[in-house]
């Protein structure tokens, strides 16, 4: 483009591989449409405009930081571009200001030179950042596209110029194709257009002929334009690329057909085979199409508020359909909106409410609206809450804040009813072709070696259980066994046989540790750090577990008594996600953290306790309190000191209440010897004060001593013995 000319001197070819932040926006207002043709079933309209504006704001270079909100979902560079204004040089992508080759006749290059020969560090350029802006007026043709994924308006924009390369028999270089996204609020829905754009101010007349070819031999405009959506298809069908040995690394498509040159920074969201089934899909609606004053009077009604719910229900109507003739499928009337009945030929009947709405009335603290209901004519089996839910809508990796912890705490009231249960589906889990579809979140031998022979050993005594390979995989996998088998019982008793067998082994070896340990640990782990695990030098009545899943989310826990008999009643299931800032920001790694906490979830909701939360819930005080009982004698006092004494210190103070010592005062300041000098436990006021100190506190023993203290530190208590500690210590009447 003439504006972007000016930016640098470098070749042609290298500034078409500059790619830049720009943002587009259309005005059709200007003029109304001069004809249009759609359907109302898909939808799909085409309308021709013999004027619309384009206007265009350049924002930088593309890989500079998007740290500027630009509109409802835009973020741009806030720096733009870096000129100077005595030479008009601009500074390179990837470059710094001092990396700029300003030109001789520069002032601010003669006067830097200067300058530095003078001894002076500092420049004199004169800088200033800015953004371009064009508009460009011309006639236009617009293609409102069905519900389209994102992505899908690449693979779109590419297969139109394929089209139009072929109908041209040449490079369509004055025709730009560009989408337009517009929120319908009175509708609740996005409509999505691609606009064809003649780039020749005022246009050539040619997009007019093109709308208006009837080479169909029919009265109904736009069959030029179908004409070019034929040539497309024809093309991406009998490209030599399609005929090739598939290979992993296949570009699903070639530059002989979809993919151009000019698109190569859109290539991971360009696909042939995606192309051939939205081109099918635009021309069987073109051939319903019937003449619309403009593409407003086309029907966009939509039943899902996204794509993905649009998505979800196709997946599940798939495979329904394909369960042969016993199973069934059909659109009914639920709640009074749209909604669906199944059945998977095993004599139960499953419904499907869309946007339900659940408060107080349903016993649900938080007030939410799942996306779908699913509910079952088998009065055992609860209604089942089903969120589908987009990673960057939801995640929001690169931002500070997120949607998680909302999203964790809605669940959680949900669960809590227990008048529902709970589901969740990502995109991932409805492409059985993408390779992320594919998703372990168990160790394998847990899988393999403890739940298959477990479930196999409940079939023959008549329990029914779901498929375990099914149920620890991604959530679609695991809601189709849930709809095969909707038992509770059986998704409880592996759920619980997850955590306890593992634990029994623990259990069974001797291994356990103290209840306050174990509760200093469920703190740390709550919010989110690593914790060691159990070993043989701990003994104690609680045994715990982190190595479950393949990440450190998961942990079980329970008391090592009843474990030994097999009850599981005290079996506590707790499940974290950390959703800071820096973790989130890893988008790949993240995203396969953030699937397997969701499948986590979806098993085990059905453990007797479960519990969800975020890292951020535990930093703010919001989480669920996990913790186990403190069965024990010592006073309210001596438990106090317990909960809030370093973690080192835990045993010796537990003797020291057994003992009947006196209770210290914790975090003691002496006020005589200044505000920095702390005891971490003290006994002052007897005849002669004793202060035990840990960590850095040590390096001051010698002040204490001074002003007439008796000392102790840790590692005298390690060398002398806990006998001698208590010999120390005052007597609770001392």
């Amino acid at each position: 483009m003439e504006y972007y000319e000016s930016l640098s001197s470098d070749s042609a070819e290298e500034r078409e591989n500059e790619f830049y932040s720009v943002v587009s926006s259309f005005d059709h207002t200007i003029e109304q449409a001069s004809g249009a043709v759609g359907d109302d079933n898909l939808p799909f309209g085409i309308e021709y405009r013999s004027a619309m504006l384009m206007r265009e704001i350049n924002a930088g270079y593309g890989d500079a930081v998007a740290d500027l909100d630009f509109g409802s979902d835009k973020k741009v560079p806030t720096i733009g571009f870096e000129l100077c204004a005595d030479c008009g040089i601009a500074v390179p992508p990837g470059k710094r200001r001092n990396e700029a080759k300003h030109r001789r006749s520069c002032s601010g290059h003669r006067e830097t030179v200067k300058r530095k020969q003078e001894g002076r560090a500092e420049d004199a350029y004169n800088w200033q950042t800015l953004y371009l802006y064009r508009e460009l007026r011309s006639e236009a043709i617009r293609l409102l596209l069905p519900d389209v994924e994102f992505a899908d308006l690449d693979t779109l924009e590419a297969a139109i110029y394929l089209g139009m390369r072929l109908r041209f028999q040449g490079d369509p270089a004055h025709l730009l194709v560009k989408p337009q996204i517009i929120p319908d609020h009175s509708a609740g829905i996005t409509r999505h257009y691609l606009v064809l754009l003649d780039a020749v101010p005022g246009g050539t007349g040619f997009l007019k002929t093109l709308f208006q070819d009837d080479n169909e031999g029919t009265s109904l405009p736009a069959a030029g334009v179908m004409k070019v959506l034929d040539l497309a298809l024809n093309a991406l069908e009998t490209c030599s690329c399609r005929k090739l040995q598939q290979t992993e690394n296949d570009t699903d498509g070639c530059y002989r057909c979809i993919r151009t040159y000019h698109m190569q920074h859109k290539a991971e969201n360009i696909s042939r085979k995606r192309g051939i089934v939205l081109l099918k899909k635009l021309l069987e609606a073109g051939a319903n199409r019937q003449l619309k004053k403009s593409l407003a009077d086309v029907k966009v009604t939509s039943i899902f508020g996204s794509v993905l719910e649009k998505r979800f229900i196709s997946c599940l109507q798939s495979w329904i359909e394909g369960l042969g003739s016993n199973a069934s499928w059909r659109s009914t009337i639920i709640a009074g909106t749209e909604g669906f009945e199944f059945s998977i030929g095993d004599g139960r009947r499953w419904s499907i409410e869309l946007q339900p709405m659940l408060n107080l009335h349903h016993n649900v603290a938080i007030k939410c609206q799942p996306d779908f209901m699913l509910r079952c004519d088998d009065p055992d089996v609860k209604p089942t809450a089903i969120f589908t839910d987009g990673f960057d809508p939801h995640v929001k990796p690169g931002e500070k804040e997120c949607r998680l912890a909302d999203d964790i705490k809605k669940r959680r009231a949900i669960l809590e009813s227990k008048q529902f249960n709970i589901w969740n589906i990502a995109w991932n889990d409805l492409d059985a072709s993408h390779e992320m579809a594919n998703l372990a979140f168990l160790q394998p031998h847990l899988v393999s070696k403890v739940l298959q022979p477990y479930a196999q050993k409940l079939a023959v005594e008549g329990q029914q259980t779901p498929n375990v390979q099914m149920m620890c995989s991604n959530p679609f996998e695991q809601l189709k066994a849930f709809l095969v088998c909707p038992v509770a019982k059986g998704w409880k008793a592996l759920a619980h046989h997850i955590g306890g067998f593992s634990l029994l082994m623990l259990a069974g070896r001797g291994i356990g540790q103290d209840a306050l340990e174990v509760n200093s640990m469920l703190e740390t782990w709550q919010r989110g750090y690593p914790v060691a695990p159990l070993s043989g030098d701990n003994t104690g009545d609680s045994v715990w577990l982190t190595r479950l899943a393949l990440l450190e989310d998961l942990l079980a826990y329970a008391y090592a008594q009843e474990l030994v008999t097999n009850d599981f009643t005290n079996l506590k299931i707790a499940l974290r996600l950390g959703d800071s800032y820096e973790e989130r920001k890893g988008k790949e790694s993240y995203l396969v953290r953030w699937r397997q906490f969701l499948a986590m979830m979806n098993l085990f909701q059905f453990a007797d306790a479960f519990l969800p939360f975020t890292s951020s819930e535990a930093g703010d005080g919001t989480a669920p309190e996990i913790a186990v009982r403190v069965e024990s004698a010592i006073s309210a006092e001596w438990l106090e000191i317990i909960e809030n004494t370093v973690l080192s210190l835990v045993k010796v103070v537990k003797l020291m209440a057994s003992a009947n010592k006196q209770v210290p005062i914790i975090e003691f300041y002496n006020d005589d010897l200044g505000d920095d000098l702390c005891a971490e436990l003290a006994w002052p006021n007897i005849t002669l004060p004793v202060a035990l100190l840990v960590g850095d506190q040590s390096s001051f023993a010698s002040k204490w001593q001074q002003a007439g203290w008796q000392i102790i530190t840790e590692q005298e208590i390690m060398s002398k013995g806990d006998s001698w500690l208590l010999g120390q210590l005052p007597g609770k009447e001392g």
